[in-house]
């Protein structure tokens, strides 16, 4: 008998036990949240221009503006004419002549204090020439964050779930800390990344744990434990090949994507969990927006962030060790205890008989066929789904990131735009997640990232009508959330089981390629200032057309084989290569879109072919 089905016959799918455990783990999620877009608020860069005169006051809460006609030029920017941010008259005497020359800024900058006290960029003045470094510190952050998930993932699995959380959420608190009080730039990017690291491996080891067997699989919202088994199990594969059956099976987090508080949930359960997860991450945004709406300076909302993690600190005393991963260890005394930690907050008796029941089912996966990365490119549909899950993910995640952390630069209050940006993401998300099991998951994805890809071209077109343009700017930032999220969905019923872990590991990968250069995309304003627009559209607009040269996955088994995949939309399957007994009920039919006109105009027939309107009209 399966884990799941024991743990669903005598332990309950989701008692109180199970809902304790998933909350203690979701509630990390937005601490993670705000720590992957916080660069948002730290790293805004108000208007500037240069100082001149070697005026050293510019801590006013306005900028002066006053002689600018005689020591800045103006520029065309999107059509309208705006003095120069980077740029003064070499000489600022009153003859033409000299004030035709212009040189980059020689004391500095002035910056608008009316949005933003202080940020990063206006103590380190990362503008002009500098702005690159920027970039530079946002897509550290993000390595940070995937290295994180990497290191942590490993030990995790070493040493246990609960001490690697605890010992993350402290270091997070730490790093986070320090990172407010950095006397340099390169202090502050170098903790901001490492911040990052520890902020992922507390969320990642909150939630993960093996759960993915022969024949069923989770939805998983944390992409980086993916973007671990990548880079984890190609180094398996090309060194150790001989060994990857034994981490395709064992009853440990290598073995599938799953969550961590999910290892206690039923199956049935597990999805919803995920989604509750995955939108724990918006709840974060939305609390950034209010810290830093309040905390106009850039050290005291990173210190107020730091200080949120304190009361998570008690985890050490109530977050339960995984059981699976204790059993994995060989640690069945310990395994029984926390086994029977949950009968009693689930009000259920579980005895010696059942314990040992459970334990043996955890153990009772039997090591198969070893796969290795090439098997992901090794046969012509499966390297089609490959390629076009891995530029698929590059492509949206890069949009999605870059038009987050983008939000700060459009026309309008942008504590404002970035509040109604994390609502709608949260709202469309939820009802593209009932989209997909509606209409399927091709329409939904595709159309999502089509939908914001031509937002983003108008947003591009519409320059010169600022609040136009911020207007679609948001809406495609809206959109995209959608692909992001229906993508996570989407990915693991596209690879058969057994490659399945490995195939989204891959393609998550390739996530974090474009989220580590979204920040220097937007940094192309300075070339041309729609340019970032475009070529997030683009981008978008890409990604939801090659979503159609993969297959539609709603109300199709899931395939279990390599062999599954080539003979998808064939005429003749081989049955006996498929496992009968995985299946899918859609619980929300397909149906005709048209049904109800079809209903109107068949009850329109009906009365007029029975002289109903005849009995009417004629007196």
């Amino acid at each position: 008998m399966e884990w799941d089905d024991v743990l669903n016959k005598y332990l309950g799918e989701f008692g109180r036990f199970q809902r304790f455990t998933s909350l203690l783990a979701i509630l990390v999620g937005p601490t993670v949240g705000l720590t992957l877009v916080a660069m948002t608020f730290l790293a805004a860069t108000p208007e500037h221009h240069c100082r001149v005169f070697g005026n050293t006051s510019s801590v006013g809460h306005r900028y002066s503006t006053e002689g600018h006609n005689l020591s800045i030029p103006l520029e065309n920017i999107g059509g309208t004419w705006k003095y120069s941010s980077c740029l003064m008259y070499k000489n600022l005497n009153r003859t033409e002549s000299s004030r035709n020359e212009t040189i980059a800024c020689t004391h500095g900058w002035e910056y608008d204090r009316t949005i933003y006290q202080s940020t990063i960029v206006t103590e380190y003045d990362l503008v002009c020439r500098r702005s690159w470094l920027k970039g530079l510190g946002q897509s550290t952050s993000m390595v940070g964050v995937s290295v994180g998930g990497i290191f942590f993932g490993i030990t995790s699995d070493r040493f246990g779930r609960r001490p690697t959380t605890v010992f993350c959420l402290i270091l997070h608190l730490a790093l986070s800390t320090g990172a407010s009080f950095a006397s340099d730039y390169v202090s502050f990017i170098v903790l901001r990344a490492l911040d990052g690291a520890a902020a992922n491996g507390a969320f990642f080891t909150a939630f993960v744990l093996g759960t993915v067997d022969d024949k069923s699989f989770t939805l998983l919202p944390s992409l980086d434990m993916l973007y671990f088994q990548c880079i984890l199990l190609l180094f398996v594969c090309l060194f150790f090949p001989s060994s990857y059956a034994g981490y395709m099976q064992k009853p440990n987090f290598l073995s599938g994507s799953s969550l961590t508080a999910l290892e206690v949930v039923g199956s049935s359960k597990r999805n919803a969990v995920g989604m509750t997860a995955s939108l724990s991450f918006g709840t974060g945004f939305f609390v950034l927006s209010v810290l830093a709406y309040f905390l106009r300076t850039w050290r005291n909302l990173q210190l107020v962030q730091a200080l949120m993690m304190y009361p998570l600190l008690c985890y050490w005393w109530v977050l339960p060790e995984s059981p699976r991963w204790l059993l994995s260890k060989q640690r069945v005394t310990a395994a029984k205890e926390v086994l029977q930690r949950a009968a009693r907050m689930n009000k259920v008796t579980l005895t010696d008989e059942v314990s040992d029941l459970l334990v043996k089912s955890a153990e009772s996966n039997e090591i198969t066929k070893s796969f290795t990365i090439i098997d992901l490119v090794r046969t012509p549909r499966m390297r089609k789904i490959t390629l076009t899950m891995c530029l698929v993910w590059m492509f949206i995640a890069g949009v999605y990131f870059g038009l987050i952390v983008g939000t700060t630069g459009l026309a309008g209050d942008p504590y404002v735009n970035f509040t109604i940006g994390t609502a709608l993401e949260i709202v469309l998300a939820i009802l593209g997640w009932a989209g997909m099991e509606r209409w399927g998951r091709k329409p939904v994805i595709a159309g999502s990232a089509l939908m914001a890809g031509i937002g983003c071209l108008v947003s591009a077109a519409a320059i010169g009508l600022p609040t136009v343009s911020r207007n679609f700017a948001l809406m495609g930032r809206a959109v995209i959330g959608i692909t992001y999220n229906c993508l996570i969905a989407y990915s693991p019923e596209v690879f058969p089981t057994v490659v399945r872990s490995m195939g989204i590991g891959v393609a998550t990968a390739f996530s974090r390629i474009g989220s580590i250069l979204s920040p220097f995309v937007t940094l192309l304003g300075d070339v041309w200032l729609p340019l970032p627009m475009v070529t997030f559209g683009v981008a978008a607009c890409a990604g939801g057309l090659a979503v159609f040269l993969l297959q539609e996955t709603l109300g199709v088994p899931l395939p279990e084989t390599i062999e599954d995949v080539e003979n998808l939309g064939r005429k003749s399957q081989r049955d006996d290569d498929h496992d009968k007994s995985v299946s899918y009920t859609n619980p929300w039919p397909k149906r005709d879109p048209f049904r109800h006109v079809k209903r109107v105009v068949t009850c329109y027939q009906t009365a007029r072919d029975g002289g109903y309107f005849n009995s009417i009209l004629v007196p």
